[in-house]
């Protein structure tokens, strides 16, 4: 069972043993956080640096919630599954895939040491997206889509 909240200007969920955070960061950007511990930790120095405060417009519904900063909104499905579009045209940008529908999430933990962990997350692709900026290859290609590296 998946329970909502709305935390001042965050979004958050609980589901079975996972907490993930979604808050807006930025005029257009939501900051995505997540864990397996009991709380997410606010003591750890982000590489993000915020850009002001900005309001947020948070929805909760039976099916699911969403965030939704400047033009830019964060779904969550009512088995915790992320989505994410452009607030203006409705045009999806970016869904979580599960790895298999019946045994691996589209997140995957891994304990570290502590209460830190290693994340995996798989994206559903697009025809027309390019991915760049992944380090410097042999191969030759800036686009390293559907690369096998």
């Amino acid at each position: 069972m998946i329970e909502f909240m709305r935390k001042n200007n965050s979004l958050s969920y609980s589901m079975e043993n996972e907490i993930v955070e979604l808050e807006p960061w930025g005029p257009n950007g939501i900051r995505v956080r997540c864990t397996q511990s009991r709380e997410i930790r606010q003591d750890c120095i982000s590489a993000l640096i915020n850009q002001g405060d900005y309001q947020a417009v948070i929805e909760i519904h039976s099916s699911g919630a969403s965030l939704q900063n400047g033009e830019i909104q964060a779904r969550i499905g009512s088995k915790g599954e992320l989505s994410f579009f452009n607030a203006v045209s409705g045009k999806e940008l970016l869904k979580e895939k599960p790895i298999h529908t019946i045994t691996i999430p589209a997140r995957a933990y891994k304990a570290l040491k502590g209460d830190l962990f290693h994340l995996d997350c798989c994206f559903e692709a697009h025809d027309d997206e390019h991915l760049y900026g992944l380090g410097q290859h042999q191969h030759g290609r800036l686009d390293q889509k559907g690369c096998v590296i």
